[in-house]
């Protein structure tokens, strides 16, 4: 934990729940090189870094006017990083706005042919923030339906509809489609969780596309139900943080928003019975640990075990994946990572690394039996 984090963390208290931040001792302030007083020895440029990193850019610099330091003084900053961080903060608010614009005119041609489109995480959860640009993301999901009784008849006619709007479309993925239109990344999704779980899929499908579902101001795009959020949140970052690459601030962040949100509606309990059914409560438990401290409600010292090691491995630094090299070398990387992560199935999960590994390994090899097309894709071919 590097004092930079801890800068991040106290930001991210005071923009979440407005606790009074105070940064850490050690860092020392300069106030007479500047009438705004934005000088210090800490490394801001580091700090920027890590914000970024885990995703929290626009949230933290949300609250960074109002932080303190520990005499009582306005929180300083070298000119150079700050605008360096306004320039950042503004991008991430101009490629919302880029992708929202793209998902709404995609979603207002699927409406002309009767296909409703609900978004999922990135857009869905940015509600729960007090500026939803501020959320972090980096494409749009969706999920397609129309009345035919084929369930995947919505799925196919978004790729098809987006083609005509002269997008690049990519249909090698099992649990969606990845779609290129005018600079953004549409991920169509076939299913929420790629039936690792029918069962936890089937309840899913029941929350989408009900009859009052909320829409995004101004446009077509559907919004999915509270509950839906809330166990597609768990799923999501349960997934990522034991079986792929691992999570980020931003997915703890997301959490605390929807779990505060549940707690209003008087839904929360009825989130931890169907996490428990779902076989989600053994990491449920530990990111309450770390949501807790990032709200403020309890403090790092008072993390203990799974929770303690959750926390290091969320704030750890990461290698990128090159995601350009082919589908079988991600596939065989994810494949190696599972292996790595046996640890984490053992303390976060109801399974095992090596029936994950297997039951991953029969997929692919039923993928190829039934799509022989895919082959080529996965040596790295287009």
């Amino acid at each position: 934990m590097t004092k930079e984090h801890e800068i991040v963390l106290s930001l991210l208290r005071l923009a979440i729940s407005g606790k009074e931040c105070t940064l850490p001792q050690g860092v020392e302030f300069t106030f007479d090189k500047l009438r705004a007083g934005w000088l210090t020895t800490c490394d801001w440029t580091k700090v920027i870094d890590v914000a970024f990193e885990q995703g929290v850019l626009g949230v933290c610099f949300e609250s960074l006017s109002s932080c303190s330091s520990p005499e009582g003084k306005e929180c300083p900053m070298d000119m150079d990083s700050l605008m360096e961080w306004i320039g950042q903060v503004e991008l991430q608010k101009t490629e919302y706005r880029q992708r929202l614009d793209v998902a709404t005119r995609f979603a207002a041609e699927l409406e002309k042919v009767e296909v409703r489109t609900c978004v999922l995480k990135g857009l869905a959860y940015a509600r729960y923030y007090r500026h939803p640009e501020l959320r972090c993301s980096c494409d749009v999901d969706v999920f397609l339906k129309n009345d035919d009784d084929n369930d995947d008849c919505g799925f196919e006619i978004g790729n098809q509809v987006a083609e005509r709007m002269g997008a690049e479309v990519d249909r090698t993925e099992q649990k969606h489609s990845h779609i290129q239109l005018d600079g953004i990344h549409i991920e169509n999704h076939r299913t929420c969780t790629g039936l690792d779980s029918k069962e936890l899929e089937d309840y899913l499908a029941k929350f989408l596309f009900l009859p009052n579902n909320e829409r995004l101001a101004g446009t077509t795009l559907e919004l999915p139900p509270l509950m839906f959020d809330a166990l597609f949140c768990l799923y999501h970052a349960k997934t990522h943080f034991v079986v792929e690459e691992g999570i980020q601030i931003r997915h703890v962040v997301d959490w605390v928003l929807i779990r505060r949100e549940l707690e209003k509606q008087g839904l929360y309990d009825a989130c931890v019975r169907d996490a428990e059914r779902f076989g989600l409560n053994k990491f449920l438990q530990p990111f309450n640990g770390i949501a807790d401290v990032v709200e403020g409600k309890r403090e790092l010292a008072d993390l203990m075990g799974s929770e303690w090691l959750m926390w290091k491995d969320v704030i750890r630094e990461r290698v990128p994946v090159d995601h350009g090299r082919g589908w079988l070398w991600t596939r065989l990387r994810l494949l190696q990572q599972m292996r790595r992560n046996s640890w984490k199935y053992r303390l976060y999960t109801d399974t095992t690394a090596w029936k994950d590994i297997y039951g991953s390994l029969r997929r692919y090899v039923m993928r190829v039996v039934r799509r022989p097309e895919v082959v080529k894709y996965m040596f790295g071919g287009k």
